[in-house]
């Protein structure tokens, strides 16, 4: 049994990919932690459920399992206990976060800011920086390129803004939707010859793939933290 956390709430492409990662590599179907990640509360959570009868088993140390934080802006989310998680790509969620426990194993980090934020005798355990998104192109199947096609990603709360419906009825623009599944959406970004993004992960899994891109910021409304 593989253990792991990811956001699953809004189905968003990078959300996915840890998942994703974990089945194509392993076989297996990870189980999510994530819900358990700000402790366990006889009020909030169902014992009953298989995730939190395993994250029970975890903390009281029944088991000790490495629980893997490996995509998306969840480093520091389940900061539990020592000699646990095994971190491979994430991100911290802002400048403030920091990790109060060693983690079991520290692979890579999403880049110099997370980086920055360890202390500096567990930054040496760290021997890659990068989204592990960039890893797309070797993992999902692509489809021939359309000739000509740009590839517009807007982030998925971007989704009804003017710009993007306005993108919908131009010829040679294709709109993809970063929220229909990871292998909709390579399949979709892999006909693009070129690829315009609000979405970070649009912008990361074209990289994986090859294909040029460009961010483009849609109107002063802030993203989400991360």
């Amino acid at each position: 049994m593989i253990l792991a956390y990811w956001y699953e709430q809004n189905l968003n492409f990078g959300d996915l990919l840890t998942p994703y990662f974990i089945r194509k590599w392993s076989g297996e179907t990870p189980r999510n932690l994530l819900h358990t990640h700000r402790g366990l509360n006889p009020r909030k959570h169902d014992f009953t459920k298989l995730e939190t009868a395993i994250a029970l088993a975890q903390r009281v140390g029944l088991t000790r399992k490495p629980e893997y934080v490996m995509v998306g802006s969840i480093l520091g989310w389940s900061d539990w206990a020592d000699d646990v998680q095994v971190i491979w790509g994430a991100g911290f969620m802002g400048a403030e976060n920091r990790l109060r426990r060693k983690p079991r194993q520290m692979l890579a980090v999403r880049g110099e800011l997370t980086l920055a934020n360890l202390p500096a005798d567990w930054r040496r355990d760290v021997s890659t920086l990068g989204d592990p998104g960039v890893l797309i192109g070797d993992m999902a199947e692509t489809a021939p390129t359309v000739p000509g096609r740009i590839g517009f990603v807007p982030h998925y709360q971007h989704k009804h803004h003017a710009i993007v419906q306005q993108a919908i009825a131009k010829q040679g623009i294709h709109v993809i939707d970063i929220q229909q599944g990871v292998d909709a959406f390579v399949s979709e970004l892999s006909t693009c010859e070129v690829v315009v993004a609000s979405a970070m992960h649009g912008l990361i899994a074209a990289d994986g793939l090859g294909i040029p891109t460009r961010w483009v910021r849609l109107g002063d409304e802030p993203l989400p933290p991360g």
